[in-house]
C-alpha cells in the first residue's frame, strides 16, 4: 500500500514539474507591458496591459482588460482592440476589430483581444486601445506599449 501511494505522489510531482516547465517556456516567448489603470468610469475602475509574443513565423499582440478593484465589469462595459507594430519602422501590421467584453470580468481576471501577423525577422511590439462605457458611449484609452519581442520558439 505504501509503494502505491509513493508512486502516485511521485507521478503527481512529475506532472506538476512538467506543467511548470511548459508554462515557463510559453511565457518566455511573450513580452508583457506594465499595467495601466483608468476610471472610475460609470462606477467601474479598469486595468489594461499589452502583450506581444512570437512563435515560429507568427507574431501576436494581445490587449488585456479587467477590473482594477474588487468588482465585476458587466458584459459590454469594456472595449478592447489589439494592435501589432514593427519595432524597426513603427508601422502597424495588424489590428483586431474593436470588441466589447462578451462575458462579465470578475476581480483578479482579464479578457483579451488578439491579432496575429506572419512575421519577418524583426522586433515587434503591442500597443492596443481599450474603452470604458460611460453610460451613453465609450471613452477610449491607450495602454503602455509592450516591450519589443524579436525571437520565439
Amino acid at each position: 500500500m505504501k509503494k502505491s501511494l509513493l508512486k502516485k505522489v511521485a507521478l503527481v510531482l512529475y506532472c506538476v514539474f512538467v506543467l511548470s516547465l511548459l508554462t515557463l517556456v510559453s511565457s518566455a516567448n511573450q513580452s508583457v507591458g506594465d499595467w495601466g489603470y483608468y476610471g472610475p468610469v460609470h462606477g467601474f475602475s479598469y486595468r489594461m496591459q499589452n502583450r506581444v509574443g512570437v512563435s515560429g513565423r507568427t507574431a501576436t499582440a494581445e490587449m488585456h482588460v479587467g477590473p482594477s478593484g474588487n468588482q465585476t465589469i458587466p458584459v459590454g462595459n469594456a472595449l478592447m482592440t489589439a494592435r501589432l507594430y514593427r519595432d524597426d519602422t513603427g508601422v502597424r501590421v495588424s489590428s483586431s476589430s474593436e470588441r466589447e467584453n462578451s462575458a462579465a470580468i470578475p476581480p483578479g481576471t482579464t479578457r483579451y483581444m488578439s491579432t496575429t501577423h506572419t512575421r519577418s525577422n524583426t522586433p515587434y511590439y503591442a500597443d492596443g486601445i481599450t474603452g470604458a462605457f460611460n453610460g451613453t458611449d465609450y471613452w477610449r484609452y491607450s495602454g503602455f506599449r509592450s516591450p519589443r519581442r524579436t525571437t520565439g520558439s
